[in-house]
């Protein structure tokens, strides 16, 4: 087998570990910081004792207006929902941008649990996450095997491995990069369209023809 096949396996392994918590899973009970950190820490296991998230980051997002700010220090569903969803935007989207995203999905009414918007657009992410995650396991094995032949004539097999290593991390960070500059992009445009259909007035209509 060769190395790059076996590390796939390995990070599809990790990514396995890494799910989203089902939506009747979250507690219906209003948690405390550290109960917080270590629900997410359970679904998102991070290596080297690192946590999925910190005290610090989850007070700077209340900070921004990312996260609405706890109830006596207690941390509601609509919380969970959003630190779930952040944790996938968190690392190639800037706080202002995951605003953005997170904006259309806010809460209505937040005295009424059950009309929280974010509760129902986190079970249809959740209901399309698992497709995706398929296409992703998908696509890695084509990359895999898109570096399987390549540097033949390189001496050494050693080398070769190395370099079919080099190249198989090179096109998932390309992969990467894709995505971060489509998201970007598409979130500039989608805000300079909200801006300007916040300018325009009824009275710059254009009249029917006669």
């Amino acid at each position: 087998m060769d190395d790059n096949e076996e590390f796939m396996k390995k990070a599809i392994a990790r990514i396995a570990q890494n799910r989203a918590i089902a939506p009747d899973e979250v507690p219906d009970i209003p948690l405390y910081m550290d109960q917080v950190l270590t629900l997410m820490d359970r679904y998102f296991p991070q290596e080297n004792k690192e946590h999925a998230f910190t005290k610090t980051m989850i007070n700077n997002y209340v900070k921004s207006g990312l996260l609405p700010a706890p109830e006596r220090k207690k941390y509601s569903q609509e919380h969970i929902y959003k630190l779930f969803i952040i944790y996938y935007m968190k690392s190639i989207l800037k706080i202002d941008e995951i605003d953005t995203v997170l904006a259309p999905a806010a809460t209505r009414d937040p005295g009424k649990r059950e009309e929280t918007e974010i509760l129902k657009f986190y079970e249809q992410l959740y209901r399309l996450a698992g497709k995706h995650y398929e296409n992703f396991t998908a696509s890695l094995s084509e990359a895999c095997a898109q570096t399987e032949d390549v540097f033949r004539d390189e001496p050494g097999d050693n080398r070769q491995k190395e370099l079919r290593f080099s190249l198989f991390i090179s096109l998932l960070s390309l992969d990467a990069w894709l995505s971060k500059t489509a998201a970007e992009t598409m979130i500039r445009e989608y805000r300079a369209q909200k801006a300007a259909g916040g300018k325009k007035s009824p009275s710059h209509k254009r009249k029917p023809s006669a």
